[in-house]
């Protein structure tokens, strides 16, 4: 208190009230606060202690607001707030701390009090990653403050708590299982995708796939074996406990045959031989299976069928083929049948497949007519929609009233105001689920839908088989742009037709497809029309078909490859299943096509629709294992013509053999090369590998120039590729292997960009440092790694580089002399087997070839 001041001074907010006993202070303000002395003025001699009096005065006001909390520490259930509080002492004491809590999405809304004026707190019992605003207001004697600034804050995340449930477990295609599961937590944190682990029972072999969708397939797997599946659930902050079922995958077929060990004896009319079980038999073997034949006369073609009973299967089989012609060499060779072989169809070793063909061929195709009834039967028992049983709005979208699409594996459009229907499936191939899409000719009324369905399907590839009219029939209807560059509009699509190139046997169409539904950029459409294949009937030849599905593998294809006719069922049906079958002998000896035939009918109807269509496949694989994939560049025609000479078959040689064949068909020869390959020769120029396993691959480069060039190749993503080698030479006319190792990774694409040019400096490395860059010249390798089975463009049987003789193929063979002598035993071990296989030598000249 100001001594000095003069409180009878009128004016001031300080009042003395008569008669001089009273002070009133109006309004009160916080520097009022201090000690009041009252003292009795008298005379000093008379001066006593009780004459003067002190009074506290203390003037309190409510506090300002605490500053915005920090959060100092935090985990999925808990937080602490720390404040700062910037006060005075008319403030003071203060009691206490107010926190305002509120779940943003939620609206929920919580206080909770400090125990005193600490300005610190950690709040438990918070809901995992999810966002709350903290704010804070102080107390005193006074009152309480407003809440203060707010902070926003997001708890972390924890991991599920409960393990998904595992709904289904069934063998699907090939070494494949189709899983079906469900997310059982409830939490406000999505699950963000599903690890799934297999292992093999009694042994260490573990996969392990990463899902964003709640069923999926589980491919590359062992035959008929026990699994431990483990599911766990993802979100992002760890994996819930796993679920986990036992079950076992599907019998398979034989991917090796019998192996014949040794002749047992021999006599002018028969023979006893021995053989194992092929050593990965892939199930119980049901039947064996011997051929055996006159070499000299390999028409007169015997089958046996021949079923053991006994267990120890290491002791072997023996059997004693009797009522042979004396003096006669044999050849044998042998299948081996499990349950599934039985039950689905035999499969053949495709070097046994053109006796097989003439087996069905044989009393005027009777056994072609058998198989093809029995298929037709079971097709009959399957239930079409948008046939008679469906409403009149799917039947008005079907160009014919018999053929409509099976509800399992139909294409369900989304977005569409109507109708989700349109008449398409879904069509697996031997090693891919939903690798094609059958479906007819669009109509008019159905143009909209057809587009919808390739931009939702995200195709890129179109195989039409038909003209627009056949015989004086409408076949088709134009669903695609007349003129070039000029758009037209579609159903919310802009279709822009923007090359057309016509060959002999089909036209290539490139179309953009941009739509005005989404921010989404235009996408490239290959429309290819093969027009050398009649309704109702087969091509005249089966090479130019040949050619043609090699031009469209070559294609850049990202979704389903889109394949119709007219009613989408026969031809349709027919390029499905030999496009199948001729990617599967890519990596298979075997094929069964009446099995997946089987297979395909099961998701589309009536697909193969005819008797000669199905006769026409047969013939369609039989030249492509006879021949192989003989479109080729031109520089590579040399080193072909050297294996059709040196090749021996029968006594023929390989271009003899050919050239008998052209006498019967009429083959169309075809080369067609890149322009730069005038110089450099680079195949192929993609690749794919499985992403979760990794992989490698060997690609060929071949200097078809007249002078040296040297090679650098360099790599997009180093981080999971290896590459030998990375510099090199190659002599005029050289040829050398490009290896391509790929470590386990994430699915995705990458390029391998293999630079060259024309250098005489010895050193490859010192050549590029000192080039002039606008000599280097480049091609590119696309490096495809997805957790798919590749599908390879190229047929295993004598592709460019790689020629094998038209020896049988996995089927162990062994040659029989029958002498007239009884008792002799002398015999032909190995006859035509193994097969000769002719592959271009590593660094040697491109017109050499070794014998492996």
């Amino acid at each position: 208190m100001d001594l000095n001041k003069q409180w009878w001074v009128s004016g001031m907010r300080y009042e003395l009230m008569k008669p001089f006993y009273e002070l009133k202070v109006q309004p009160t303000l916080p520097e009022d606060s201090g000690n009041y002395r009252c003292r009795l003025e008298a005379d000093p001699l008379f001066a006593q202690d009780i004459m003067s009096h002190v009074t506290p005065l203390i003037v309190m006001v409510k506090p300002p607001s605490p500053s915005k909390p920090q959060i100092t520490s935090y985990s999925e259930r808990n937080v602490t707030l720390t404040w700062t509080h910037t006060i005075a002492k008319a403030h003071l004491p203060i009691l206490k701390y107010s926190i305002l809590i509120s779940q943003l999405e939620a609206d929920n809304i919580e206080v909770i009090l400090t125990r005193n004026n600490i300005s610190t707190i950690t709040i438990n019992n918070l809901k995992p990653y999810t966002r709350y605003a903290f704010s804070v207001r102080a107390e005193n004697a006074a009152g309480h403050s407003n809440f203060g600034q707010e902070i926003v804050f997001r708890t972390m995340g924890e991991a599920p708590k409960i393990a998904p449930k595992i709904v289904s477990i069934v063998n699907g295609s090939d070494r494949c299982v189709d899983v079906k599961w469900e997310n059982q937590n409830k939490s406000n944190l999505e699950v963000s995708g599903y690890r799934i682990m297999v292992h093999r029972l009694g042994s260490g072999d573990m996969r392990e796939w990463y899902f964003k969708t709640t069923s999926n397939s589980l491919c590359s797997l062992g035959y008929h074996q026990d699994y431990r599946l483990s599911i766990e659930a993802d979100n992002g902050f760890g994996y819930s406990p796993s679920v986990t079922q036992i079950f076992k995958t599907d019998i398979g077929v034989p991917t090796s045959p019998p192996q014949i060990t040794s002749i047992l004896s021999s006599t002018s009319t028969s023979v006893a031989f021995a053989w194992k079980e092929p050593k990965e038999p892939n199930g119980p073997i049901n039947y064996f299976y011997v051929y055996y034949y006159p070499i000299k006369n390999p028409s007169q073609i015997t089958k046996l069928q021949l079923k053991f009973n006994h267990e120890d299967h290491a002791k072997g089989y023996v059997h004693n083929i009797t009522k042979l012609s004396s003096n006669t060499a044999y050849k044998i060779e042998m299948t081996a049948q499990t349950e599934k072989d039985e039950k689905y169809g035999e499969s053949i070793a495709s070097g046994m497949f053109e006796k097989y063909c003439k087996s069905l061929q044989a009393n005027d195709n009777a056994l072609y007519t058998e198989q093809f009834e029995e298929l037709s039967k079971e097709s009959e028992k399957m239930e079409v929609e948008g046939t008679s049983n469906s409403c009149e709005d799917f039947q008005q979208k079907n160009r014919y009233l018999n053929i409509g699409a099976y509800e399992g594996t139909r294409i369900k459009l989304s977005g569409n105001n109507t109708s989700d229907y349109i008449n398409a499936n879904y069509i697996d191939s031997c090693e891919n689920k939903k690798a094609y899409i059958a479906t007819q000719a669009p109509l008019p009324n159905t143009f909209g839908d057809f587009w919808s369905m390739i931009w939702q399907e995200k195709c890129n590839a179109i195989v039409c088989i038909t003209k627009m009219v056949e015989k004086g029939r409408r076949k088709c209807d134009q669903y695609w742009p007349s003129d070039k560059k000029i758009p037209e509009v579609i159903n919310g699509f802009t279709l822009t037709l923007t090359s057309e190139i016509s060959n002999a046997y089909f036209v290539h169409r490139i179309i953009t497809l941009k739509s005005s539904k989404c921010m989404l950029p235009e996408r490239t459409v290959h429309h290819v029309q093969f027009t050398a294949w009649p309704d109702h009937g087969v091509p005249d030849n089966v090479f130019p078909l040949l050619s043609f599905m090699n031009y469209v593998t070559a294609l850049e294809s990202n979704g389903p490859l889109i394949v119709h006719c007219s009613a989408g069922v026969g031809r349709s049906g027919s390029y499905i299943l030999i496009d199948s079958i001729r990617k599967h002998l890519s990596k298979s000896d075997y094929v069964k096509i009446q099995a997946h035939l089987r297979h395909m009918r099961k998701q589309r109807g009536k697909l193969v629709q005819t008797l000669e269509q199905y006769i026409f496949c047969h013939e369609v694989i039989k030249q492509l294992i006879k021949n192989g994939n003989t479109r080729m560049p031109t520089k590579q025609i040399m080193n072909y013509v050297q294996y059709l000479v040196e090749s021996k078959d029968q006594g023929r040689s390989g271009i003899q053999a050919q050239y008998e064949d052209v006498c019967k068909l009429f083959i169309m020869a075809e080369a067609i090369f890149d322009e730069e390959e005038h110089e450099f020769y680079l195949s192929p120029k993609h690749a794919e590998y499985p992403a979760n396993e990794g992989g490698a691959s060997r690609h060929l480069m071949v200097n078809s120039s007249q002078d040296r060039i040297v090679i650098k190749i360099k790599c997009s993503n180093n981080a999971v590729y290896r590459i030998s080698p990375v510099y090199t030479a190659l002599e005029p006319g050289e040829a050398q292997r490009l290896q391509i190792v790929r470590d386990p990774g994430e699915s995705r694409i990458d390029k391998m960009v293999v630079q060259y040019m024309f250098s005489k400096v010895k050193s490859p490395h010192e050549a590029f440092l000192s080039a002039n860059p606008e000599i280097i010249k480049r091609m590119m390798i696309v490096l495809i790694a997805h957790n798919k089975h590749p599908q390879f463009s190229q047929p295993r049987i004598a592709p460019p580089g790689v020629m094998v003789n038209s020896g049988t193929s996995q089927s162990n063979v062994f040659g029989v002399q029958m002498n007239s002598r009884a008792g002799a035993n002398s015999y032909m071990a190995g006859g035509n087997a193994p097969k000769g296989i002719y592959r271009q030598g590593t660094k040697k000249n491109i017109k050499s070839s070794k014998r492996l």
